[in-house]
């Protein structure tokens, strides 16, 4: 069995990949995935609005990447099961 690590730019993680008996490839990532604000907002069913006033107040657990917001939807959910979402919302409820 053959084996080929490869690191990707594009996705920042590193995969393992195998050929098969058929000499198809089977890969594996090894990272949890980055993703954009308007993934987040859709995994949340919020808008995207609502996840910059997020942000804004430096609660979410975010990663400036050059002039992009990116997260580890991991991340977000354990924020949310600890209950700073809701925090934050009934703040933005008022504004």
């Amino acid at each position: 069995m053959v084996y080929l690590y490869e690191f990707s730019v594009v996705s920042t993680s590193w995969t393992k990949s195998r050929l098969n008996k058929g000499n198809t490839m089977e890969v594996q990532s090894t990272a949890e995935q980055w993703v954009s604000v308007e993934e987040v907002a859709k995994h949340l069913n919020v808008k995207t609005f609502t996840i910059y006033k997020w942000l804004e107040r430096k609660d979410m657990p975010a990663h400036k990447v050059g002039r992009l917001w990116r997260f580890k939807i991991s991340e977000v959910d354990e924020w949310v099961k600890s209950g700073e979402a809701a925090m934050n919302s009934s703040a933005d409820d008022r504004e």
